[in-house]
């Protein structure tokens, strides 16, 4: 954001002054205007990445099944890839711990981390030193890890944490709305092409609306066809399969 000052520490705590309040501002920010789930992901990754100290690197990731975590939007070549992709092959490490548990999970030292052996050693040999995953919660379910990667050693700190998980919670509630917002329009969409393709029904074969929506359930069965996209096709070409 424009009125976001540079993010320069202050020189006796080694932090800016009113840090924290900025970064709720930029948290709050994600509320101010609609976006779509897509640039929630990116405003949430960039504004990470650029308020909270110590963090080069950010990705949002998605709990898919058991020891399996999917990428959402990740800022940052390679390394945030690489966190991605080990834990899926070894079935551990701290962001699947944190879906697990629903608590933040922080490391200063990766090569060195006991916990998870399989991922540390060789997300240690890549060059990854710190990790903060922070569980984004919305109504006790966890839609998604606000990951921060650092190439430094011990880079996030206990205010670091804290900062994250003010900032993780804020934009658990983001995503939670723009994800609700494009499954209405979606919703909304489908109601609206199924409502034109029952009027084609009704004009062509003189039916009432329930029968007419009947028919397009049964065609939909009969020829393996998902009802919107028969739908679609109806309004846009004319074509219905045959009602016998």
């Amino acid at each position: 954001m424009s009125d976001i000052a540079s993010n320069q520490p202050d020189a006796a705590h080694g932090r800016r002054p009113g840090f924290a309040g900025e970064v709720a501002r930029y948290a709050l920010s994600f509320s101010d205007e609609e976006r779509d789930v897509d640039d929630t992901l990116v405003h949430i990754t960039q504004g990470a990445v650029r308020l909270i100290p110590g963090a080069q690197f950010a990705a949002v990731l998605i709990p898919m099944r058991p020891g399996r975590i999917d990428p959402q939007v990740i800022l940052g070549d390679g390394l945030p890839d690489v966190v991605l992709n080990l834990q899926n092959a070894a079935g551990q490490g701290p962001c699947l711990e944190a879906i697990d548990t629903g608590r933040q999970i922080s490391v200063g030292n990766v090569a060195t981390e006991s916990r998870w052996p399989q991922f540390s050693r060789p997300a240690g040999a890549a060059g990854i030193a710190s990790i903060s995953s922070t569980p984004m919660i919305v109504e006790r379910h966890t839609i998604g890890v606000l990951t921060l990667i650092s190439t430094v050693s011990d880079a996030f700190d206990d205010e670091s944490n804290s900062l994250a998980r003010i900032f993780g919670a804020h934009a658990a509630i983001a995503l939670s709305g723009a994800r609700l917002t494009a499954n209405m329009t979606a919703a909304l969409s489908s109601r609206d092409i199924i409502g034109q393709a029952k009027g084609i029904l009704m004009e062509r074969f003189k039916v009432t609306p329930d029968v007419a929506f009947t028919m397009l359930v049964k065609a939909s069965s009969h020829t393996n066809v998902k009802l919107r996209t028969l739908c679609e096709d109806l309004s846009s070409t004319g074509h219905f399969p045959n009602p016998n």
